[in-house]
């Protein structure tokens, strides 16, 4: 992938300086092997009004420069005489012995077209027959025009250019027509994230490489840049603070530039209070520096880098000129050299090739296998690599149902360095782990930690060259658990706490805990430890916590609590989660009248598993929904949880929601109502009647960046 460094700077119209930095870096691009520089061109506002003439600029770095090529970025053809803008650059690919190309804009702002007035209107399709007129002067053809005394003249353009062929690029800010264009005529393209996401951009760029070929233009051939704003550091917290008020202060500049051309519009000008704005920009930098831009560390770069490189993007074009002070930009572009070398030298690689193996907990599995959408994508994969809990029979049997996909059943937990057995799944109608990998040791022992016989249930132990040596700081229950080997003198075996047995085949079946630990969508718990964090509540007198397997096939963690005065499920959890992780919060909590006890007097857990699941239910009053949002909240709430009916006011993982149902909700919301809500937010907002209130603001808050902040035209 080419880098090459853009320039359109907000900058304060007195320095004395202006043009230091654009020199500094041309020379320091020109020397490093970057591709291009990117010139604008703008007018009339401070916004990129530095940058009045790319080709009197693409001059002066043409003198200066040996190979670093020089680009317009864009040339507003429709404010020119195309003959102008063809002697103008002629001259610099003179000068730079052929190092131009220029990307074409048709323009956006109605005070620039003082110079064309007539051209504004029909600006997009005047744009494309000067194009052609540029190809046809720059080739050496003659144009026709009236001279001073009323004549039509055929003319020639001087000097003539050293390049044949002037290369040109297309400036779109994400409107698939202008990307359509571009590839009817067999032009390269320019473009942004401001306006797309990627997702978006890769539509485009789909769209564009289908009218290449209908068109009979070579798709290899094509070059996509991508403009990105560009700081590369050594840690993200200091390179959040270097860009973020310089880069808030240069989109204040361009809400300005946004203000101008709805006046050009004839529309009322949009007024924003300096409150609203802060809070504008605060909320536009959080969401374009963390998915927009070549912000952060070199590994944190790599990920949009790649993203872009495997949808098509061909050219980066870094813009470094948003207000930080020119010694920490020149700073930066070391670092962004060294991100562009080490891209380029691993041959770009991450072009993706398809997922073809996975590793994934039954848990996530699950849900995976419910969401419709994800089908597609079980299909298509080749290994399914199972761990992490216990993987229940139905389970088994949906994705052998779903996926031709070979399924591995893994077996291990941490303290054996992840894996220690495994199996391929042939039926559901089985429970086995398979057999120890390769340098493992498993034994099956009984109480006396003697070797159990075959089909005899005894404690898993586990031993090799992948235990580990016991956990950090805590010698009591490294001793407890890594105990000496009756087997290998010298050796420790680990155990796990997991009952199972040996088969006459040799593999081995497993049964589940012996203990108090159980494991959640892939996390290990330890029961007690919630029970004794939620026993601190102060009228809290009796606490039990068990894992249970819900009619929807999950299991949930659930809270029974024995207290002299009404508990409240959302207090309880708000109290958990002050002292324990989300993943060991309860998913629900029962208050009962006492706990029931075994006959040796400690609490019988196993009777509280007979508590009808219709009592894990909030105790709300039914309120219906009020208004659309509301009404389509609770049908997507229905066919999550599969329950009716739901009240604006019940709380979602009080009435079977949990976090796995979250990601579901997260992608029906997008599905259906086009709202992304954040994962956080949706723990937050977990009643109808919060999420409703939160995607309202949501929608509020997109309507106003939409209509505030176009930003960035070239």
């Amino acid at each position: 992938m080419d880098f090459s460094l853009f320039y359109f700077a907000s900058q304060d119209a007195d320095g004395d300086d202006k043009y230091k930095l654009l020199m500094d870096s041309a020379r320091f691009g020109d020397e490093n092997d970057f591709s291009a520089i990117w010139i604008p061109e703008r007018h009339f506002h401070e916004f990129g009004g530095i940058f009045p003439n790319p080709s009197l600029l693409g001059a002066s770095i043409a003198t200066i420069t040996k190979n670093i090529k020089i680009h317009s970025g864009s040339v507003v053809l429709p404010l020119h005489d195309t003959i102008r803008v063809a002697e103008e650059w002629s001259v610099v690919d003179n000068l730079s012995k052929g190092r131009v190309a220029l990307s074409i804009a048709s323009g956006w702002h109605a005070d620039d077209f003082v110079f064309k007035p007539e051209n504004y209107t029909n600006r997009h399709s005047i744009m494309f027959d000067q194009i052609e007129e540029l190809k046809d002067l720059w080739k050496g053809s003659s144009v026709k025009r009236i001279n001073g005394v009323g004549n039509e003249v055929e003319l020639n353009i001087y000097p003539k250019p050293i390049q044949k062929e002037i290369p040109i690029w297309i400036t779109s800010s994400g409107s698939v027509e202008t990307f359509k264009n571009a590839g009817k005529i067999g032009a390269n393209l320019l473009t942004h994230l401001l306006g797309q996401d990627i997702k978006v951009l890769e539509k485009n760029i789909k769209a564009y490489k289908e009218e290449l070929v209908n068109n009979g233009h070579d798709v290899e051939k094509a070059k996509i840049t991508v403009m990105l704003h560009a700081y590369v550091g050594n840690d993200m917290d200091s390179i959040k603070e270097i860009v973020k008020e310089p880069f808030k202060n240069y989109l204040r500049s361009s809400v300005g530039l946004l203000k101008n051309l709805l006046n050009g519009l004839v529309v009322e000008e949009t007024t924003i209070e300096e409150k609203e704005l802060e809070d504008l920009l605060e909320m536009v930098f959080e969401r374009y520096w963390n998915t927009s831009a070549l912000f952060g560390t070199k590994e944190n770069c790599r990920k949009i880098l790649n993203s872009l490189h495997n949808i098509g993007v061909t050219e980066i074009g870094c813009l470094i000129d948003f207000g930080i002070e020119n010694e920490k930009v020149m700073e930066g572009l070391t670092h962004l050299t060294e991100l562009k070398n080490e891209f380029n030298s691993k041959g770009n690689t991450s072009k993706d090739q398809g997922i073809t193996s996975m590793q994934i907990t039954p848990s996530y599995l699950s849900a995976l296998i419910e969401d419709k959408e994800s089908h597609k994508f079980l299909k298509s994969i080749k290994n399914l690599i199972v761990g992490g809990e216990f993987f229940s029979e139905k389970l088994k049997k949906k994705a052998l149902e779903l996926t031709d996909a070979t399924i591995y059943n893994m077996y291990g937990p941490t303290e054996t360095t992840i894996w220690s057995t495994f199996c391929k799944v042939e039926s559901e109608k089985e429970n086995s782990i398979g057999r120890p990998i390769a340098n493992t040791r498993i034994y099956i022992l009984n109480k006396e930690r003697k070797l159990c016989p075959i089909n005899v249930k005894g404690e898993l132990y586990i031993g090799g060259k992948g235990l580990s040596r016991g956990y950090y700081n805590q010698e009591t229950t490294t001793k407890e658990r890594f105990i000496d080997s009756p087997f290998d003198k010298g050796e420790k075996i680990y155990n796990t706490g997991d009952l199972a047995r040996w088969l006459p085949d040799g593999t081995i079946e497993f049964f589940g805990r012996e203990d108090g630990q159980v494991k959640i969508r892939g996390h290990r718990i330890e029961l007690g430890e919630i029970e004794y964090q939620l026993a601190k509540k102060s009228d809290i007198d009796e606490v039990a916590v068990i894992d249970r397997e819900l009619n929807d096939g999950n299991k949930e963690l659930i809270a029974y609590v024995t207290s002299k005065s009404e508990q409240n499920s959302s207090e309880l959890r708000n109290f958990l989660m002050k002292s324990l992780p989300a993943i060991m919060v309860p998913a629900y909590f029962v208050q009962i009248d006492k706990m029931p006890l075994t006959s040796n007097g400690k609490i019988n857990k196993k009777s509280l598993l007979n508590i009808d699941q219709s009592e894990l239910t909030s105790k709300i009053d039914y309120l219906a929904p009020r208004d659309n949002t509301e009404k389509e909240l609770v049908e997507i709430w229905e066919e999550i949880l599969n329950r009716t009916p739901i009240g604006v006011k019940d709380n979602f993982f009080e009435i079977g929601g949990s976090s796995l149902n979250v990601v579901r909700l997260r992608r029906l919301l997008k599905k259906k109502m086009n709202v992304s809500i954040s994962i956080i937010d949706l723990f937050k907002y977990n009643t109808i009647e919060d999420l409703s209130y939160a995607i309202n603001q949501e929608l509020n808050e997109s309507e106003e960046v939409e209509e505030n902040v176009d930003v960035l035209k070239f």
